[in-house]
């Protein structure tokens, strides 16, 4: 084996385990987004009006600021 393919060999391996890292912080970031307790769900009202404009808003705020379409999932209230 010559020392040219040695180091490529090295780099190549280099690469393969940035790209899995990479990979497995990304999971675990998905992971811990949806954890949550029971007593955080609650069902919205949608008979309540200033909660649901509450939740528009921040939906309309986070879509312009990530310019990416996005789906409401859960609602929490921040104290």
């Amino acid at each position: 084996m010559e020392k040219g393919t040695g180091i490529i060999a090295i780099i190549v391996y280099l690469l393969l385990l940035m790209f899995i890292i990479r990979i497995s912080k990304k999971l675990k970031k998905k992971d811990e987004a949806f954890e949550t307790s029971e007593h955080d769900r609650q069902e919205l009202d949608l008979s309540d009006e200033d909660a649901l404009a509450a939740c528009l808003v921040a939906a309309i705020d986070y879509r312009e600021e990530t310019k990416k379409n996005i789906r409401i999932i859960s609602v929490r209230e921040v104290e």
